[in-house]
């Protein structure tokens, strides 16, 4: 028993010194550049070919993450319903005010029920829109050039969501349309890992949203049942989910 506890050990030093050294080797240091117009004009022009005035039109958007984690969004309004299972959480986006619809019989667990929620829409809305974010308040822009010369967008988040710092170099293709990005964030330790973003579609608003995501070419980051449009009957719901909600502002 002792031999095969050994061996297991082992293996497991084995195996973080194997990841520790492949972290070493697929780390890259955060590119420097300073913020500057021309910066700013090339985000315009991805904003422009993702259709970003249909975007900005889109009130109501609906997806899941994971298939765990459910979201009704009024962008106009502010408001965000998360559902996991049983929970459901209501956030005010900008006050950060917040209701627990359920379980209302935890009110002991009510503020890590928002925690939980709040952490999760940040994550999952930045991974559903990412693109239409690059002007977002506490952002910087600036520009890198690749090997061969081609301009990437560096955007930094200097504030906003749980995580601020955080940073991203976006590749575009020829029609400045999102292609992947590089990412410098804090809940992961190497720099520079890479994600795809490809098969556009077509919200019912006329926004585009990448239809696949795509982790170092290997693992699909999970969003499914997108829906998008200007008034909540085109995200197939059957009632405004925040026409009658009680709100009472300071509840956190």
């Amino acid at each position: 028993m002792k031999r095969i506890l050994l061996w297991i050990g082992i293996s497991v030093l084995i195996l973080i010194t194997g990841l520790f050294i492949a972290g070493l080797i697929i780390h890259e240091p955060r590119p420097k550049a300073e913020p500057d117009s021309a910066a700013d004009a090339l985000a315009e022009k991805m904003l422009d070919a993702l259709n970003e005035t249909a975007w900005d039109s889109t009130r109501y958007v609906t997806w899941t993450f994971r298939g765990i984690n459910e979201y009704v969004w009024d962008r106009e309004a502010n408001l965000v319903e998360v559902s996991n299972g049983d929970t459901r959480v209501v956030i005010h986006t900008k006050s950060l005010e917040y209701q627990v619809l359920k379980p209302r019989d935890e009110e002991d667990k009510h503020y890590q029920y928002f925690e939980t929620a709040w952490a999760n829409f940040c994550n999952d809305a930045y991974w559903l829109c990412a693109p239409y974010k690059v002007f977002d308040p506490g952002t910087k822009r600036a520009i890198v050039e690749d090997e061969s010369g081609r301009p990437q967008l560096l955007v930094t988040y200097e504030s906003g969501g749980v995580t601020p710092g955080d940073a991203y170099l976006w590749q575009l293709d020829k029609d400045y349309r999102p292609e992947s990005f590089e990412m410098w964030v804090s809940i992961i330790p190497i720099g520079g890992l890479k994600a795809s973003w490809s098969d556009w579609q077509t919200l019912e608003s006329g926004a585009l949203i990448a239809g696949k995501r795509m982790l170092l070419d290997r693992v699909e980051i999970p969003i499914t049942e997108v829906r998008g449009g200007r008034d909540w009957k085109d995200i197939g719901l059957e009632e405004d989910p925040f026409a009658n909600f009680d709100w009472e502002p300071g509840e956190r």
